[in-house]
């Protein structure tokens, strides 16, 4: 599921942009070509539709909701730690 779940968010992100595992179900998303939060949140928006698709398990619809937060650099932080961390 957690392969379907990181192709789904991919599909929702531009070239360039890269998805990380961070731990089990969690994924982390760099946008690398944004200027501005509000596009970031564009992206924020087609990963939610995209994952309000439920999954399918042995014939049974899984739904998974995501939570999805977002920190730019450097507003609202320098570093990658505190980054994560605010998201």
């Amino acid at each position: 599921m957690t392969a379907t779940c990181q192709t789904r968010s991919r599909d929702s992100t531009a070239g360039g942009d890269h998805i990380y595992r961070v731990r089990s179900a969690d994924f982390s998303v760099l946008l690398s070509n944004i200027e501005e939060l509000d596009k970031a949140a564009l992206v924020a928006q087609r990963i939610i539709d995209i994952m309000r698709a439920p999954l399918q398990a042995e014939g049974t619809d899984i739904y998974l909701p995501p939570s999805i937060g977002i920190a730019g650099f450097p507003d609202d932080a320098s570093d990658a730690q505190t980054l994560m961390q605010l998201a």
